[in-house]
């Protein structure tokens, strides 16, 4: 039979070992988290990066478009197909526009467009289709933009004169005027 010492001493050693694998299960557990979060962190980080495709207006379909009959397809026809037009010119009733564009974005740059469609309907005085005309990306031009301000009369105050100006212009508790209009 053994001793009441050695038997504490066996018990003592298994609680150790108790303890000791209980420290490596931590250490572990806190690792297989660390790394998830990580893993988690860098999908998270990758996703940002992937880029955003933003379609604007209505594509129309080149099957759709094959159905057109100039000669025999009217405006409602038309609307009945697609909808509403994207852009009816202001001194033309009878030229319709269908527009369409799809631009990618990358994470913090400037927006690719990589497609335009524009659908140009042309109908005659009764309401019927003329001519179809389909235009892309290449058939349309940069418009440069005139770098000219328009001057504006009056004072130009600076940043601190704005900040420094209102100083002085508040009602104080026994002033009962009001100012301004």
């Amino acid at each position: 039979m053994a001793s009441p010492a050695s038997t504490g001493n066996r018990y003592g050693q298994r609680m150790r070992m108790k303890e000791m694998w209980t420290r490596l299960r931590q250490r572990m557990l806190s690792r297989r988290f660390g790394a998830a979060c990580l893993l988690a962190l860098g999908a998270a980080a990758l996703s940002a990066c992937e880029g955003r495709v933003a379609v604007h207006g209505n594509p129309i379909d080149p099957d759709q478009l094959a159905r057109l009959a100039p000669g025999r397809t009217s405006k409602t026809d038309v609307v009945g197909m697609f909808g509403s037009p994207s852009n009816i010119p202001p001194f033309d009733d009878n030229t319709w526009l269908y527009m369409s564009n799809r631009e990618r974005t990358l994470a913090f740059f400037a927006p690719n467009r990589w497609m335009r469609q524009v659908v140009v309907l042309t109908f005659d005085a009764s309401n019927v289709l003329q001519s179809v005309e389909t235009l892309g990306l290449e058939d349309g031009r940069e418009v440069e933009l005139v770098s000219r301000e328009t001057p504006s009369f009056g004072q130009s105050p600076t940043v601190i004169q704005q900040m420094l100006g209102n100083l002085g212009r508040f009602n104080t508790a026994g002033d009962n005027r009001t100012r301004g209009p």
